[in-house]
Order: structure tokens, then C-alpha cells, then sequence
């Protein structure tokens, strides 16, 4: 062993002057260096050599260390085709970091020196002499510039870095040859790298141990730049995309992303896989240790789920399914909840999780649905809004205000490629008629077996209701009418082919269910509620001979004499009042004609076909043959002022649709304005502000010209105000 030339750098430290002395055993030449403190946060080395080391022979050089402890960080250079074991020891001799440095590699390390000498032995394990660049530096603090390059067998690169304050961070991460992963703490940041990239990510105040860990068939020559703190917290929308991770022979099976919010908040993730579609990934949300959330999301897809994110730093974990053959990427993004008008995408894999999204509907009201794609069905909360979509369709539903669940449930046979967009409120309730079609559900092998829609009038009203379904004559569908969670009606069965009636008070908010039997085929479905008609009016419906029978409700205007006339091309049909003893007909198609009195009023028929016919088809009409004439008995009040125009009301009998009313006086005759006929017994009306004092025959007129008459029925006069009262002048009364 021989010594060669040392050279020596005095250091002047910030706070004190100490004159560093430092002993190299060595085997070949050396320059050993020791320097001063950090410039603009970029470490100048305390500590450096460089030189050749011979074959097969350590050298050594040493640090003596005064003051106390020393965290440091340190990088090794090694030029040449031989490798190199490296071990430090503290000032008392122990091992404080040991490993093998290839040929080619710039290798860092972190470990602590003590009081007394440190030694950084490095020895050449081959046949041929090497050259090394050993440098130590203090703990860097952000921003900070990181560099090095691996052997694909080499060992992996290790600092700590000092990040000053809580925050969002910038990392650059560069390759200039193969593929790594960038680390930082235990599970907190883990990041592949396969080209030129950059990122940013939460980090909270410390000292944190960055790992490059490159890999193992590739290697990598690598750089990390990190940047200072930018904002305090991620804002929404927060995206990512990674990979390649996963498959055979791949290092990186998974990734870890922070994610720090300055607030509790409800958000909406989507994530695209991209590779094999054989291959699947699982995304994991933790808060601190607790699992949040978990999906498995299958290549090919976009999924959507919702959670909630608490304050601070959360973490992402990406994790390939350990059975994937080939490697996949991802594209991750977190969005706050929206509201319409809003537009929302994916695809999903038939054995696929269901995507779930929440939507905030800022008012009540209708909206519209424009749903896109191949078949799946379409969810608002749980038995809410439930919709099979196997095309382009539109529907528009009710939807009261806040926030509400999304789900898109494929079909797991053929998946589902689908885009839904909400539109804005069109209206605040639905109005009669209101009509829907849907299908296909139920059938073997067929995962949708019912729909519920929303139908919110605002207030409860007797309704017809007329449902036709098409398929198969053996298969059958229930429908239910629900107010919040009692359940007003139910219809069941309805056959493939029927029309089939139905009389029901309907609520002011309600849902329909439709759930398909145990069929063979689907079925599809063309629904509408109607308001109760007045007569004239007109039914078809078609009925099999073991299906429900028809109820059909009429307004009858007034008391009179009516016809129902009913033609029925096969089959064998009674078609009554419904509180009647049935009429005799004839099989084999026919036709039923009946005078039937009856009051004014609602009125039910019962379409009852003879179930030992197979099919029934008919058709319906009632109408008016003569009306009982009007009658008027009072009106209220009767005498009104003259000058203004004044309401009245006219109670009798036997008022009709469309009837007309006028004050007589002889030979002048006054027009009654905004005549309304409330029922077959109230009418009201206004007497213009212009009719002359005096006493009035009411003339009212139904639109079959019979009239009513009350006698000296209203006075108009002058009005007197006296102490609050009215008094009204003069009143003369005709003989």
C-alpha cells in the first residue's frame, strides 16, 4: 500500500471555522475535497473524492465529523467495466450503508455520520482498473435537482429531501434511457416513468426518502427535478394518467397518487384503462390507512364511481391484477359534483362494476334524458327513475331538487358503450296526457326485468290509463302505481299483444313500476295517462282471454239519454257500467249497442271479455243521444253594483260543457263574461262593468241549445258606501 498526494479544502462553515482533516487509504490516485454549504437550495458537496481505484484493491477515504450527528445524502460515480462494493462507517466503526455499484451507474444513498472519522470504503471487485466520483451532501431542500443513471441490475438510487412547507409540488421526471419508477415515502408517491413527464402532488412538510427504482431488464438513466410549492391544496378537476403497469415480466404492478383537499367534498372519479382486453386494474382511495373506496375496473372501460373525500392528503392506489399478461395504462379523473346541463360517458365491459355519479338537480322539475348507446339500463337512486336504453332515445322525467345517484347498469352479456346528457329543467310538472315506451325487458337471459318512471302532476286526479304491450302473446308484465312508498294500484297480468285500460286515482307524485313475469321473450311497453274525457268519446283496446279486464272512466256532461255502441271483430265482449249485471251478446265478433240514461258525472265501464275466446279486439264509443234540459235554481249573490264587473254563481242542474249565459231585461240582452262550467251544477261567470241598473232574467244555454231560466234572477245597482256596508239602489222588482 502506498500514499499519494491529498489534498485538503479548509471549509467556512456559517457559524463556525473548523479545519476539517481528512485520510485517504488508497490504492491508486485520489482527490479528496471538502466544501462549503448550499447555494439557492442546491447542496454543494461537503465531502467529495475522486480518482482510480486498481483492480481487486480498496481505497478509503475519510471524513472526521464534529458536533454531533450528520444526515447526509450521497452519490457515487463509477467509470469503467468493474463494480464496486461501497461501505461506509460511522465514527465508531458501525456499518451504516453497504451495496455493490456497477460499472456505468451513478448510485445514491442517505445514511447519518457520527462524531470521530467516517470512512467510505470502496473496494474493486474486478480485473481492471475503475474511476469513481464519490461526492456527500447535507439534506437538500426543495427545489432540488436529482440525477442518475442505473444499471438494470444495479441497486436502486436513495436521498432524503427536506420539503419546507405543506403543498403542491412540481416533478419533472426525465428519461433519457429506459423506464423506472419515482417514489417518495412508504406508499405515499409512486410513479412510473417511462418517457419525459411531469407531475404535481401534494406533499406535506418534512423530510421525505425518495426512491428511483429502475427497472430490472432496462435500467434507467434518469433525472428528477422538483420544484417548489405552488398552491396549498388540488383543486378540482384533479387528472392523471400512468402506466405501463402490470403484465408479465413487468417490475411495476402498481402506482400511488395523493390526492389533498382543503375540504370535505362529494366528487365524481372516472377512469379509463387502456391495453389487453383481457387484463383489469384495481382503484383504491385511502384516508390515511382506512380504505375509502374500491373498484376493479376491467381494460377497455371507462368507470365512473362517487365518494367522499375528506380534507387533506388522501392517496390513490392503481394496482394491475396480478393474472394480466400485458401491461396497462390509465387515465384518472376526479370532478366535483355537477349539475345539468351535464353530459356523462363510458364504456363498460358486460362483467364490469356498474358506474355510479352524482348530479345535483338544483330545482324541481322536468328534465330531459338523452341517453346514448348500446343496451343498458339507466338509474336515478333506488327505485326512482330506472330506464332501458338500447338505442338513441330521449325521455323526459321529473326529478325533484338536490342531489341524486346515477347508476348505469350494462348488460352482462354485450357490455355497454353509453352517453347520457341532462339537460336543464323544461317545465315544473307534467301535464295529461303523458305518454312512455320502453322495453325490451324480461325474457330468458335477459338481466332487465323492470323499469319505474316518475310522473309528477302536483296535485291527485282520477285518470285513464292506457298501456299496449308487444311481444309474445304467453308473456305478461305487472305495472304498479306508487305514492312515496304505498303502492296506490297494481295491473297484472298484461299479455304480449293486449291494450289494456285502467281507471285510477293517481297521485300528485307518483312512480310507475312495470316488472316483466317469467317470460320467454321480452316484452316492450307504450304507456299513456290521460285525463277523464267528457263525451264524446272513443276506446280501443285488445284483449286475450286470460288477461285483466278493462276500466275505462267518461265525464257524462249532463243527465240525459246516452249511446254505447262497441264493436268487437271476434272474441266475446260485455262492455258495461261497471256496477251493472252483464248485458247478453253474441260470440265470434259482434257488435254491442245500448241506450243507457244515466246523471251527469263521472261514470266507469268494464271492458269483460270471455275468456274462452283467445283474443278479443274491440273498440268503444260513447255519446250523447239527448240531454235532460238546464235548470238554474239561484245565483250567488244576487245583486251586484253597477259600474264594476262582479263574479257570480249559478247553481242548478244539467249545465253542459260550452255553455253560454246571459242577464235579459225585455228586449236587452248582456252577455255573462268568462263563463265556466265547474260541473253539471255550478256555473260561473262575470257581469260586465257595463249592464244598466236594474232587475235581470239569467238565460243560460247548453251547446244543445235548451235553456234555463231564473226569473228576476240578479239586480244591478248603485252602490252607497255607508260606514263599510254596501247598500245598493234602487231595487225595483218587476210584476
Amino acid at each position: 500500500m502506498f500514499y499519494n498526494e491529498l489534498r485538503i479544502t479548509l471549509s467556512k462553515r456559517i457559524f463556525h471555522t473548523t479545519l476539517v482533516l481528512c485520510t485517504l487509504f488508497l490504492a491508486g490516485a485520489a482527490l479528496v475535497s471538502v466544501t462549503g454549504a448550499d447555494v439557492q437550495g442546491q447542496p454543494n458537496p461537503f465531502f467529495e473524492s475522486n480518482g482510480t481505484i486498481l483492480p481487486g484493491s480498496p481505497i478509503s477515504p475519510q471524513f472526521p465529523q464534529f458536533g454531533g450527528d450528520r444526515d447526509f445524502n450521497f452519490s457515487l460515480t463509477i467509470t469503467g467495466n468493474e463494480s464496486v462494493d461501497l461501505e461506509i462507517t460511522n465514527g465508531s466503526g458501525a456499518t451504516i450503508w453497504n451495496g455493490v455499484i456497477e460499472g456505468g451507474e451513478t448510485v445514491w444513498g442517505t445514511a447519518t455520520l457520527t462524531n470521530g472519522l467516517n470512512h467510505f470504503t470502496m473496494t474493486n471487485l474486478g480485473g481492471t482498473a475503475v474511476s469513481y466520483y464519490l461526492r456527500a451532501f447535507d439534506l437538500p431542500t426543495a427545489p432540488y435537482a436529482w440525477t442518475g443513471d442505473a444499471s438494470a441490475t444495479g441497486l436502486n438510487s436513495h436521498i432524503r429531501v427536506n420539503f419546507p412547507q405543506n403543498g403542491l409540488y412540481t416533478f419533472d421526471l426525465g428519461v433519457a434511457n429506459g423506464r423506472y419508477q419515482f417514489l417518495l415515502g412508504n406508499e405515499y408517491i409512486q410513479k412510473t416513468a417511462e418517457t419525459d413527464d411531469s407531475v404535481s402532488f401534494f406533499v406535506p412538510a418534512g423530510v421525505h426518502n425518495l426512491y428511483l427504482d429502475q427497472d430490472s431488464t432496462q435500467g434507467a438513466e434518469w433525472d428528477v427535478t422538483i420544484s417548489g410549492t405552488g398552491v396549498a391544496n388540488d383543486s378540482l378537476p384533479y387528472t392523471k394518467t400512468g402506466g405501463n403497469i402490470g403484465g408479465s415480466g413487468n417490475d411495476y404492478n402498481q402506482e400511488w397518487l395523493p390526492i389533498s383537499l382543503a375540504a370535505n367534498m362529494e366528487v365524481n372519479a372516472a377512469i379509463s384503462i387502456t391495453g389487453s382486453i383481457s387484463g383489469a386494474v384495481q382503484v383504491q382511495v385511502f384516508d390515511n390507512g382506512t380504505e375509502l373506496a374500491s373498484t376493479m375496473v376491467l381494460a377497455g372501460e371507462t368507470h365512473w364511481a362517487t365518494l367522499d373525500i375528506p380534507s387533506g392528503a388522501s392517496r390513490i392506489k392503481v394496482t394491475a391484477d396480478a393474472g394480466n399478461a400485458n401491461p396497462l395504462a390509465y387515465d384518472l379523473s376526479i370532478q366535483p359534483l355537477a349539475s345539468p346541463a351535464y353530459t356523462w360517458s363510458g364504456e363498460a365491459d358486460p362483467a364490469g362494476e356498474n358506474s355510479h355519479a352524482r348530479v345535483i338537480f338544483p330545482t324541481d322539475g322536468l328534465y330531459t334524458f338523452n341517453l346514448n348507446g348500446s343496451r343498458y339500463q339507466f338509474l336515478i337512486n333506488d327505485d326512482f327513475i330506472q330506464k332501458t336504453v338500447e338505442g338513441a332515445t330521449t325521455v323526459t322525467y321529473y326529478v325533484p331538487a338536490g342531489t341524486h345517484d346515477l347508476w348505469i347498469d350494462q348488460d352482462t352479456a354485450v357490455g355497454a358503450n353509453w352517453n347520457v346528457t341532462i339537460s336543464d329543467t323544461v317545465a315544473a310538472a307534467d301535464t295529461l296526457p303523458y305518454a312512455k315506451t320502453g322495453g325490451a325487458i324480461g325474457g330468458a337471459g335477459n338481466d332487465f326485468t323492470e323499469e319505474w318512471l316518475t310522473i309528477h302532476t302536483g296535485a291527485d286526479m282520477m285518470t285513464n290509463l292506457v298501456i299496449t304491450l308487444t311481444g309474445d302473446i304467453s308473456d305478461n308484465l305487472s305495472l304498479e302505481i306508487w305514492s312515496a312508498l304505498t303502492e296506490t294500484m297494481t295491473l297484472s297480468p298484461i299479455y304480449g299483444t293486449e291494450t289494456v285500460w285502467a281507471t285510477t286515482e293517481l297521485p300528485g307524485d307518483a312512480r310507475l313500476h312495470l316488472t316483466a313475469g317469467s317470460n320467454a321473450n321480452p316484452l316492450n311497453y307504450d304507456l299513456s295517462i290521460r285525463s277523464i274525457p267528457a263525451v264524446t268519446a272513443t276506446f280501443s283496446g285488445r284483449s286475450l282471454g286470460n288477461g285483466v279486464n278493462s276500466l275505462i272512466q267518461v265525464d257524462l256532461p249532463a243527465d240525459g239519454e246516452y249511446l254505447v255502441e262497441v264493436v268487437y271483430p271476434e272474441g266475446l265482449l260485455n262492455f258495461l257500467p261497471y256496477s251493472f249485471v252483464g248485458n247478453r251478446v253474441n260470440g265470434g265478433g259482434g257488435v254491442i249497442m245500448y241506450n243507457l240514461p244515466h246523471a251527469a258525472g263521472p261514470i266507469t265501464f268494464i271492458a269483460q271479455q270471455d275468456p274462452s275466446f283467445p283474443v278479443t279486439p274491440w273498440t268503444a264509443t260513447i255519446s250523447l243521444i239527448q240531454a235532460d234540459p238546464p235548470t238554474i235554481m239561484s245565483v250567488a249573490p244576487n245583486m251586484v253594483p253597477q259600474g264594476s264587473a262582479s263574479d257570480i254563481t249559478i247553481t242548478g242542474t244539467n249545465f253542459m260543457p260550452g255553455a253560454t249565459a246571459k242577464l235579459v231585461d225585455g228586449p236587452n240582452e248582456y252577455a255573462l263574461q268568462s263563463v265556466v262550467r265547474v260541473s253539471a251544477t255550478t256555473v260561473t261567470a262575470v257581469v260586465p262593468a257595463s249592464v244598466p241598473i236594474g232587475t235581470y232574467d239569467i238565460v243560460l244555454t247548453n251547446p244543445d241549445m235548451q235553456e234555463a231560466t231564473l226569473i228576476n234572477g240578479l239586480g244591478v245597482g248603485e252602490d252607497i258606501v255607508i260606514a263599510d256596508y254596501f247598500v245598493y239602489l234602487p231595487v225595483i222588482m218587476k210584476p
